[in-house]
């Protein structure tokens, strides 16, 4: 190795390799061809033309160590392992950057990690409301960062989105359910969300420090006037007259609990976005202004732009119908009112969507451009991101209206546009690390120091204790399938099925612990039947690896470095770990590794329990939009002193990190092993003259000192 470390075993350094599994979209969802090196110059001369300016010089450009740790935190959210770190500083490939940049974003962890900037701006949670799942929700952004799908349609999907919350491929209606029952809050926060736009206040009165009326707010509101957020049963399951005759029974026979049963069991396959827009919506009772009438009907219209074309009812044409044609249409009338519909639908919802997404619209542009340039840069040209106002101006406007055009020359494809910010010496410059305050303009000589988030630090602790951390990551839509499944049962339930499942219900309210057994078998004859599937399942794979372990042996005895690489990778292939954990030696009697909940925070439940680790360094709660926070707070450090690195990494027998140690043949190689699987360098001479010391007084005392030590260092919390 160029950096000299050595291991015992000769093939251990290929055992932390995390192979990069490329997700390629399909062809329609492309980019089109852009030259991301002359894209990343472009930017580089409009920034440092902009600090000449100001008579500033830029950064030098960092170190490939620095930049490798950047790297990994900004596209992946975690740090490299000891592999991809010596992998990527050994490399002499002029190309190396750009090489690992274009592997990074085509890999597992770019998904995982960009799901966490979604979850905290979209508020995501594995529970949007009362018997509503918001598993298919996750499972919509996740797939949609898999396909690379367009910004814009990624968007649009969304806004549109509607049908039952619970059906296959409908998890798009997660957003409208994130607040439902309050279409009028919202409409503030999809404003606040894609447009940068601040509402909230113009909601109850007149925007205090802004333009926008009370009226603006509630004709911005009338598109998704009409809204609902439940499908009537019959509109649903197969056997809507079924569904009807055990209502009736039930009312006849004033079985109350028979009928709390029915409404429990139908909940989650009634929970639904309906209503496509009725391009009107009340105004309050008490509104205040003298420009429209208190309670009366206002029409859709946008704050800025082009306005929207809507094809109202032609209520002249009706005043032509004959008296029979009449009572006809006020009888239709009094039945939408009846289902809580004022007006007609006509799709003012698709129109809102196509006006909002639309690269005509410059605030949705530039608000996503600027949005990525502060999850690369640490800061955005418009600070804050999502206040956006009239005399509002970008630290760097011809920069700033330069983003934006490039977002519409890749097409609004995020994973285009971040490969060219990448690409710029502006990142890849060294950060600047005085506090800049809010106020004050910044040049952008390098990015900003900054400290990690909390699904960074968590993922990149999981980085020390499993040695495959993105192969942690489930098989996309295994929670929400599930859900998709529950629905898919219930909705296909015959009448006689169905009026059983709700005699099966009704234990709930006359007989709860009869129910809890009941639950109880049904459960356990469902694990039974999935352990009897999957040991059939690992036999089939047993037959699979045994054979190539076999092989795996004797290649390692004959020394052939080529097919052992291709028999592990083979191996890696099925899920299976070539090199399995080491017995006795230094790590006899300690702990086995407790691998239930150590998997990457995108998997974790959104969000994590109360006091789990990832809450205390600041994970959102999901309640406010972009609520997470990087601040320092006692229980991190109590975290960090006590509890994940003792428990997980010192004390397990397999922990990635300390097995990697253990393999190097000297103490100055664990200690350069240390420092890259932690810090992602090298060691400077005094650094490793003072552990040398230590591990010859300590021995592997001084391992888990030196372990426990540099994770809780500033240079291991912070994104340099």
């Amino acid at each position: 190795m160029k950096h000299g470390i050595t291991f015992g075993t000769p093939v251990m350094l290929l055992v932390m390799i995390v192979p990069t599994v490329r997700q390629d979209p399909p062809e329609d969802l492309r980019s089109p061809a852009i030259n991301v090196s002359a894209a990343a110059k472009r930017i580089d001369r409009m920034v440092e033309a902009d600090i000449k300016r100001a008579g500033l010089q830029p950064n030098e450009v960092t170190d490939d160590a620095t930049f490798l740790r950047r790297a990994y935190l900004g596209i992946v959210g975690r740090i490299p392992t000891v592999t991809e770190a010596l992998t990527f500083l050994d490399s002499q490939k002029r190309t190396k950057r750009s090489e690992l940049i274009d592997s990074l974003l085509d890999s597992q962890g770019y998904v995982s990690h960009m799901f966490n900037f979604w979850a905290d701006l979209l508020r995501a949670k594995t529970r949007l409301n009362n018997r509503v799942s918001g598993e298919p929700f996750i499972h919509f952004i996740k797939q949609s960062l898999i396909d690379d799908k367009p910004y814009d349609q990624f968007v649009s999907e969304m806004l549109a989105a509607e049908g039952p919350a619970h059906e296959r491929d409908n998890g798009a209606t997660g957003l409208l359910l994130r607040d439902r029952g309050m279409p009028l809050d919202s409409m503030a926060n999809t404003a606040r969300v894609f447009l940068g736009t601040r509402l909230e206040c113009a909601q109850c009165h007149d925007h205090p420090t802004d333009k926008w009326t009370q009226k603006d707010f509630y004709q911005m509101a009338a598109f998704t006037g009409g809204i609902q957020y439940r499908s009537v049963a019959a509109q649903i399951l197969g056997v809507s007259s079924g569904v009807q005759k055990i209502r009736t029974q039930m009312r006849r026979e004033k079985d109350t609990i028979g009928q709390r049963a029915l409404n429990q069991l139908l909940r989650p396959v009634t929970a639904a976005v309906t209503g496509s827009g009725t391009g009107k919506v009340r105004l309050p009772k008490d509104y205040q202004y003298d420009d429209a009438k208190p309670n009366s009907f206002v029409n859709a219209k946008v704050l800025f732009g082009e306005q929207p074309r809507i094809q109202y009812p032609d209520t002249r044409r009706q005043r032509l119908l004959s008296r029979r044609e009449r009572r006809a249409v006020n009888r239709r009338a009094q039945l939408r009112r009846q289902r809580g519909q004022q007006v007609d639908q006509i799709d003012s919802r698709t129109v809102f969507a196509e006006w909002l997404t639309s690269p005509k619209n410059p605030r949705f542009t530039s608000i996503i451009a600027n949005r990525m340039w502060k999850s690369v840069m640490g800061r955005g040209l418009i600070e804050p991101v999502d206040n956006l106002m009239d005399d509002t101006e970008a630290s760097n406007p011809a920069l700033m209206t330069h983003l934006g055009k490039l977002m519409v020359d890749v097409e609004y494809d995020l994973k285009q546009f971040l490969r060219i910010l990448y690409n710029t010496q502006t990142f890849q410059r060294q950060s600047t690390r005085e506090e800049i305050p809010a106020d004050e303009k910044y040049y952008f000589q390098g990015p900003l120091l900054r400290r990690m988030t909390a699904e960074q630090v968590w993922d990149s602790m999981l980085t020390l204790a499993v040695r495959y951390p993105d192969q942690k990551l489930q098989v996309e839509g295994a929670k929400a399938e599930t859900v998709f499944t529950n629905f898919e049962q219930i909705s296909g339930m015959s009448a006689t099925e169905l009026s059983a499942e709700v005699d099966r219900q009704r234990l709930r309210y006359t007989d709860p612990q009869k129910f809890r057994q009941t639950q109880q078998a049904a459960r356990k004859a469902e694990r039974q039947a999935r352990q009897r599937a999957q040991r059939a399942a690992q036999q089939a794979k047993q037959a699979k690896v045994q054979p190539l372990r076999r092989q795996l042996n004797r290649a390692r005895r004959a020394g052939d470095r080529g097919l052992i690489v291709e028999l592990e990778g083979r191996l890696r292939d099925l899920g299976v770990d070539p090199q399995p954990p080491r017995r006795g030696g230094r790590n006899r009697g300690r702990r086995p590794l407790n691998r239930v909940a150590l998997v990457r925070a995108s998997e974790l439940p959104s969000p994590a329990p109360d006091g789990h680790f990832i809450r205390q360094f600041g994970q959102s709660d999901r309640e406010q939009i972009q609520a997470s926070h990087t601040e320092a707070n006692v229980p991190q450090v109590l975290s960090m002193l006590n509890g994940f690195i003792e428990n997980n990494v010192l004390g397990s027998a397999s922990a990635a990190l300390p097995r990697a140690i253990a393999a190097a043949d000297s103490d100055l190689d664990r200690i350069r092993v240390a420092y890259l699987g932690t810090l992602g360098r090298e060691p400077g001479r005094r650094e490793e003259a003072m552990w040398a010391l230590d591990l010859e007084q300590e021995g592997d005392q001084a391992i888990a000192d030196l372990i426990w030590t540099l994770v809780n260092t500033h240079e291991f919390r912070f994104i340099q």
